[in-house]
């Protein structure tokens, strides 16, 4: 009679487990790149935005508070700066148009023989059994 851990084992052989986290895990780490990607291009466009922004805050607090916290604004507002810069950096180097009909067919297409399973497109349907 077999032990539960060769049960398990063989349990999580017959359902793949070990492949479909690490397609997870590739799915996901695309996911995360996207956004960050995303959030650079907002950064990027919108610089001038938050650097008025942030001057308009500070002059409003300086004048509530007779300029007792200048010093202090003033870092604050240089750390929010260059944390927009880095994120800018993040934005994706060429600029093409997200297209979703083409991701959608590139996602849905069956790996080639020579992918391997984490340069294989996967769809959430390839996580999971079908009902």
């Amino acid at each position: 009679m077999p032990t539960i851990t060769e049960t398990l084992k063989t349990k999580l052989d017959e359902f793949e487990l070990e492949r479909r986290i690490d397609e997870l895990t590739v799915a996901t780490e695309k996911v995360v790149k996207r956004a960050i990607e995303q959030a650079g291009d907002l950064a990027h466009d919108n610089r001038d935005k938050v650097t008025t922004l942030l001057d308009k805050a500070g002059s409003a607090i300086d004048q509530r508070t007779d300029g007792k916290y200048h010093d202090t604004v003033g870092k604050v507002r240089a750390q929010v700066v260059s944390g927009v810069d880095k994120l800018a950096t993040k934005r994706p180097t060429h600029h093409t148009p997200f297209d979703t009909d083409n991701e959608a067919t590139e996602a849905n297409e069956a790996p080639t023989s020579n992918e391997t399973p984490q340069d294989a497109p996967t769809t959430w349907s390839a996580h999971t059994d079908p009902v």
